[in-house]
């Protein structure tokens, strides 16, 4: 008795496994229900674009087929259910030359920032030496002209005329105001032109004053690097004072 139930159970046990492996192999041999004709013209009704590869893969639940299409020069890669005929996955797929090119853009880019960031380190430089220069040579200036002011001060206090303690003295003294009075000044244009060659740019305003016994010409020149006043004696046509303002980049 236990022998007839044991055959049964092996027989049962071996037509399952002769039916699980009758279904798998009509499961493979039946294959996507779209062919590759039919997948071709569906692709090209809906891109106009040449296949350059088609293939099968049936490693997953269902078929599947994967495409490759050229369209204006780019390449796409296409997956397509083998069965509904479904539009999976569409993928720009970038060719090694345009790797090349994107990547060559890309350090073309960094070249150009860099080489920006480089040309704005040397700009800023450069206006820093001009800067410093400028002021270097305008405290220079300031300091010659302070020197030649106190040594024009100490010239014309050596040589300042004392008052006639007499008639006599009056007399002597009568000429040499006359043949200051005599002597000419320079003109505007002169004084404009020394004081250009102090500071180089366009004139504000020119002044003709009397300071301390002495006609001096006062100039007010202005640039893009700053503005300046300058005061030259009218008679000699000697710089006395320039005072320059420098404007900050």
């Amino acid at each position: 008795m236990n022998r007839k139930i044991w055959m049964t159970i092996g027989a049962m046990f071996v037509a399952a496994v002769l039916g699980l492996v009758f279904s798998q192999s009509l499961s493979v041999s039946a294959g996507p229900d779209l062919s590759e004709e039919d997948v071709t013209d569906k692709v090209k009704m809906q891109y106009p674009g040449e296949i350059t590869e088609l293939e099968l893969n049936e490693n997953g639940k269902a078929p599947v087929y994967e495409i490759e299409i050229a369209i204006d020069g780019k390449e796409y890669e296409l997956l397509i259910d083998g069965d509904s005929g479904e539009v999976l996955k569409l993928d720009e797929k970038l060719t090694t030359a345009a790797n090349e090119e994107q990547k060559a853009q890309n350090n073309a880019e960094k070249a150009d920032e860099a080489q920006t960031e480089n040309n704005e380190a040397e700009s800023l430089q450069l206006r820093e030496k001009t800067k410093n220069n400028e002021t270097d040579k305008a405290e220079k200036q300031s300091s010659e002209n302070s020197a030649d002011k106190d040594r024009q001060t100490d010239n014309n206090e050596k040589t300042t005329v004392k008052a006639p303690s007499n008639k006599e003295d009056s007399e002597k003294e009568q000429p040499v105001k006359k043949s200051k009075q005599k002597q000419s000044i320079i003109t505007n244009q002169e004084a404009i032109d020394i004081a250009l060659e102090q500071f180089n740019g366009r004139v504000e305003g020119i002044e003709l004053d009397e300071e301390d016994g002495r006609l001096v010409y006062e100039i007010e020149l202005e640039s893009s690097q700053g503005e300046a006043d300058i005061e030259i004696d009218a008679y000699t046509g000697k710089v006395l004072v320039v005072d320059i303002d420098l404007e900050d980049d």
